[in-house]
């Protein structure tokens, strides 16, 4: 009985599968993990930018552009962001906040082009009856 139980079965010999199946998992993994980095990063970027963006239109102390240029820059690296690349502009439609991030790839690092950017461009301005109005940016380009 016992060797009809080992006939039965069919078992691989050689481990050629698994020297197949293995890059494959590993593609998969720097896939989903870049995956997760680079939405992770666009979207703690894209809340904190729209936090702080609804923190400069509620302060009323601030007046020029490069008032609003030194809260966002406070304001930002108190985050932990880097505040080279912060820019802010006064538009009649409200103030325009656009920040950058590098984020670190793991597919881009083996391809060998390194750090990715994410950006966030958003802008704000306060109605005629006190409320706040935050989109997100989006620039139309001209012919």
């Amino acid at each position: 009985m016992a060797k009809d139980l080992y006939e039965s079965r069919q078992m691989v010999q050689s481990p050629l599968v698994l020297f197949l199946i293995m890059p494959i998992i590993g593609v998969l993994i720097l896939l989903a993990v870049d995956f997760t980095v680079k939405t992770w990063t666009k979207v703690k970027l894209e809340n904190d930018t729209k936090e702080i963006l609804t923190m400069m239109l509620d302060n009323d102390i601030l007046k020029t552009e490069e008032d609003y240029k030194k809260y966002a820059v406070k304001r930002f690296s108190e985050r932990g962001y880097e505040t080279d690349d912060v820019s802010i502009i006064l538009a009649d439609d409200g103030i325009i906040l656009i920040n950058y991030k590098t984020y670190f790839s793991m597919l881009g690092t083996v391809i060998g082009r390194g750090k990715k950017l994410a950006d966030a461009r958003y802008i704000g301005n306060t109605l005629e009856d006190g409320t706040l109005k935050i989109e997100k940016y989006i620039e139309e380009e001209t012919e």
